[in-house]
């Protein structure tokens, strides 16, 4: 049994559950997905806009829910959550039992340095965690692991995704990522940011990898670049051709990578 099984199995005792999964999300542990996909805000409809696409929604809550969504003759389940790492950690925890291998996360990101381009694709190789909810898949609540690094365990199987990505036409750019627990203020503390070498910023990257190193997994996380603060960028200012290279980005390239993810042994 891993650390994040032995979370679960407490989490399961207290809630009268023997699969967590099923019961929140409607989706079997015992089932062999080809992936499973974990998205903040983002609905399988979001990312695939070909017409040979089925989308089965399991569980629909207020701000989470639960697809099966079938392609090109894969299966996958779909976590839409809520976001921030509270949110994540427990749909991370929700998927220790699964039978499934693979797990992706697939989000937005803001840029810090005023050279990365919207709709550039990115993966951690390291995310700071200066938020609260990866905290908890530590041994204890110390003070001293707020702002840890945390680093994905099997960059082996990233680079194969990368490599495999690249011969598919898709640059995937490894990138060191700050995940803060507030959109608003890490304007307030930006110098601070961008001085622990972050060069993006989003809130769930490290208790993804801190889950998926728990677990023992295939995990990659999945980063489309949304906005840049250093290039006075914004989520709601976007011009044209950056618009167009984040659309492409997310509902093109994303798509293909979950595709060869899938494919790989």
């Amino acid at each position: 049994m891993n650390k994040a099984q032995e979370i679960l199995k407490e989490a399961k005792k207290y809630n009268g559950s023997h699969d967590m999964l099923k019961d929140v999300y409607g989706i079997d542990s015992n089932t062999k997905y080809d992936t499973i996909v974990v998205a903040p805000v983002w609905i399988p409809e979001k990312i695939f806009k070909c017409d040979d696409v089925e989308v089965k929604k399991m569980i629909d809550y207020v701000n989470q829910a639960s697809y099966e969504v079938k392609f090109d003759g894969k299966k996958i389940a779909w976590i839409m959550c809520g976001v921030g790492s509270c949110n994540l950690v427990d749909v991370m925890l929700c998927l220790a039992d699964s039978a499934a291998e693979k797990i992706i996360f697939v989000g937005s990101v803001g840029a810090l340095k005023s050279d990365i381009k919207l709709g550039e694709l990115s993966t951690p190789i390291e995310s700071y965690a200066y938020e609260a909810g990866t905290m908890y898949l530590f041994d204890s609540l110390d003070k001293n692991n707020f702002g840890c690094k945390i680093v994905p365990q099997n960059m082996e199987y990233i680079n194969k995704v990368i490599k495999k990505a690249e011969g598919q036409g898709i640059n995937i750019v490894k990138r060191k990522v700050f995940c803060t627990d507030s959109l608003f203020c890490e304007y307030k503390f930006l110098d601070y940011i961008k001085n622990t070498g972050a060069e993006l910023i989003e809130m769930e990257t490290a208790s993804f990898y801190k889950a998926i190193n728990m677990m023992n997994k295939k995990g990659i996380a999945l980063l489309c670049v949304s906005d840049n603060s250093a290039a006075n960028i914004s989520l709601v200012a976007r011009d044209e051709e950056s618009t167009f290279n984040y659309h492409n980005s997310r509902e093109v390239n994303i798509p293909k990578l979950i595709k060869i993810i899938c494919d790989m042994k």
